[in-house]
Order: C-alpha cells, then structure tokens, then sequence
C-alpha cells in the first residue's frame, strides 16, 4: 500500500483538511451575505419595527434553510402573531416574572420542560398538560406562559440548526381540559403560528397517554389544509406504549433524557422543573423578551407584498 503524504491526509467523509476549511470559509461568507441581504430587506419594510442583530436574522434563515423569501415571510409573520390584530397579540402580552400567573406557571409541570439533546444536538422537551388546572389558570393564560417557554427554547440556536422534539404526555387529563382546544379558530391560530411564525425547526411530536376523545383535535389537526404534510407526518402518537416512544427518540437516548416517571433515568420532573427556573430567569431570556415588547407592526404601512404572508382562519 502507499504511504499516504501526512499533508494531503482525508478525513472520513472523503475530503481534505484545507477543503474541508475551504467549505467552511464559503458557509460563513454566505451567512454573512445572507443576513445583509435579509437585513436590507427589513430595513425596506416600513411597517415592521423589530430587532435586526445577526443573531436574530440567522434564526429566521437557518430555519427557512437559507431560502430568503422563505425567512422574509416568516420574520413578518413572527412580529405580525405578536403585534397586529392580525395575529394572536393577546397571547403574546407577557407578564413580568414576578406576577403571580408566572409563579403559579413555574410551579407546575405542564411546563415545556428541557430534557436534554440527543447526540444529533436535536434538544427534547416534555409537557405534561394534565397538572394544568383551568380553573386556576384560564386558557389564554396558559398559552401565554407556553410561549413565553417557546421564546426561551429560541434563545437556543439548536432549536433552529439541530431541530425539536416535544413529548406531549397527556396521562389523566380530563375531558373539560382538552374541551378548550376544540375551538377551531383557535386550534387553527396555534398551529399557524407554531408552523409559519416561529423560528424553530419541528422534527416530531410525540403525543403519549392520550384519551379517546382527543381523537377529535387529532383528526382536525392531521386534516387542516394549512399545515404542511411534511408537518403531519411528524406527528406521533403512542398511547401507553412506553417502548414506542423510546424507539422513537431513540433506545440508548431515551434512556439518558426520559424523567424517572417516564421510565429514563434522567432525574424527577420536580428536578428539571427547577432547571426550567433558571432558565426564565437568565439574562439572554430577560433581553429577548426585552427586545419583543419594543417590536410593533404598523398595518397602515404594510406593502401589498407582504398581504397574504399570514393565513387567516377561515373556519367557522
């Protein structure tokens, strides 16, 4: 066999250290020209107001897998759910940390807690709905404190490069709960915020424990014209199967991210539930939920090229 020259050695996958350096010197020239370019596009659209740092703009293109008309629509749509009464502002009014719906939020475990990430740096979390008492907590304001633990998810760039997985565990919920999410034009502003508003990358979602009559929400959520196939398919559901849900995050992983309730060995709910904490409390969340209250979107100014970036429900 010939000896190989040390300088012109290949990696694994076939290339060359000074290609593979090479590669990456394009990849970020092309991020930069990407973000310019997206940058110069907000800056012509007098009717957004709304932060243009490289770290913001890269979210909405690492997504939208560099395509710019496709990171264009979805940062318009991103303000527009939060700002304009075309979009879902009420659920977007967030509360301060210290106010009680937060507090009361922060003590249960329907919170989207982080498990982990898999070794593809594809990060888990859990919510489990069935500790949410509507009685204490309205619907709305539910919702709210969900995507107040969306936008902290953001602050994580894996949820735009790596993807999520949500494991919905819905084990003893009741029928007055699921009730709330049958209404369809509220079921509709949720999954078209979620699909075409949010900057993160949906890789599955695993519903777990679910009675019969969320049948109704599941039909009407694999049938809704506006969610993409592509979405569809990553919907999940394993009943009591507890062995269907490791096969599909993965044996060996399940084991290190699943709490100890869900059969893993990676910690209490209670325990990551303090973690969750931490994280609504740390600087990056703090600013980032800074920055959106000083968003606005100004609809009298909207150039007929963005009109129809937003559906709007029309479902009765």
């Amino acid at each position: 066999m010939a000896e190989r020259c040390p300088t012109s050695e290949l990696h694994a996958d076939g290339a060359s250290s000074a290609a593979r350096e090479d590669h990456h010197q394009d990849d970020v020239q092309r991020y930069r020209e990407s973000i310019a370019s997206l940058r110069m596009w907000l800056d012509s659209m007098p009717h957004l107001i709304c932060r243009d740092d490289d770290d913001f703009l890269l979210r909405f293109l690492r997504v939208a897998k560099m395509d710019l008309e496709r990171a264009q629509m979805m940062l318009d749509n991103y303000v527009t759910i939060r700002k304009s009464s075309r979009g879902s502002p009420h659920w977007f009014d967030y509360p301060a940390l210290d106010d009680e719906r937060v507090l009361r939020y922060l003590e249960q475990p329907f919170v989207h807690l982080h498990l982990g990430y898999k070794a593809s740096g594809e990060a888990v979390y859990l919510s489990a709905l069935q500790y949410w008492d509507p009685d204490l907590m309205p619907f709305d304001q539910l919702v709210t404190t969900l995507y107040m633990t969306a936008d902290v998810a953001l602050v994580d760039p894996h949820s735009q490069t790596s993807g999520v997985t949500v494991i919905v565990d819905m084990n003893q919920i009741s029928k007055k709960q699921l009730k709330l999410f049958e209404n369809r034009k509220t079921l509709f502003s949720l999954l078209r915020n979620w699909q075409d508003a949010f900057p993160v990358r949906v890789k599955s979602v695993i519903y777990l424990n679910e009675p019969l009559y969320f049948d109704v929400i599941y039909a009407f959520i694999k049938s809704a014209p506006l969610l993409k196939q592509k979405l569809k398919d990553r919907l999940h559901r394993v009943g009591k199967d507890l062995d269907k849900l490791r096969r599909l995050i993965g044996e060996e992983e399940a084991e290190a991210l699943l709490p100890e309730e869900l059969g893993g060995r990676n910690g209490s709910i209670q325990q990551l539930m303090e973690e969750s904490k931490l994280k609504f409390h740390s600087d990056d969340v703090q600013e980032e939920w800074r920055l959106m209250r000083e968003m606005d979107v100004l609809e009298d100014q909207r150039p007929p090229s963005t009109a129809n970036y937003l559906k709007t429900c029309t479902v009765l």
